[in-house]
């Protein structure tokens, strides 16, 4: 199993013993330990500010898509979560990560999320309620929900809809 350094600085040997031995369903077929969701949530989170100012034509960006996928661990997350009592100092460590998810993204005040991906539910977690605060998932989200097709394909090149000519 791999080790996070970030994580285990957080965490007492037994705390990050507990999250491993924790097993969550994430699909129907394959389950995870809660120790490696946090860390793959960790590294979305990370992924996710790092697209914020890249261009839409760089091939390694997060769509709308990826972004959507990124919540669903989140969801796993909190299902782990909620299978045992923890201790304070171990949910910590997702408020932190939770409050940088925060601190790039904000409210999707017009429920954007809804016309991307039919999974949004109300009641859904408070994550779903959120999109990129800019980047290209950002876009995308907004180019979908206006129904708009995100690629215009010319001879010279792939553009997107919203670059000028």
């Amino acid at each position: 199993m791999e080790r996070d350094e970030w994580l285990d600085s957080r965490l007492s040997p037994e705390q990050a013993g507990v999250l491993r031995d924790l097993r969550v369903v994430v699909s129907p077929e394959r389950e995870a330990d809660l120790y490696s969701l946090i860390v793959f949530w960790r590294r979305q989170i990370a992924k996710l500010r790092g697209d914020l100012s890249r261009p839409d034509s760089d091939r390694t960006v997060w769509g709308a898509h990826d972004y959507v996928a990124a919540l669903f661990t989140r969801d796993a997350v909190a299902e782990g979560l909620d299978l045992v009592r923890l201790e304070p100092s171990t949910l910590a460590v997702v408020d932190v990560l939770d409050g940088e998810f925060m601190s790039c993204t904000e409210p999707d005040d017009t429920s954007l999320l809804t016309k991307v991906d039919d999974s949004v539910e109300p009641g859904s977690g408070w994550w779903w309620a959120r999109i990129p605060v800019s980047g290209p998932a950002r876009r995308e989200i907004a180019r979908t929900a206006r129904g708009v097709p995100s690629w215009r394909i010319t001879q010279s090149q792939p553009r997107l809809l919203d670059d000028p000519p």
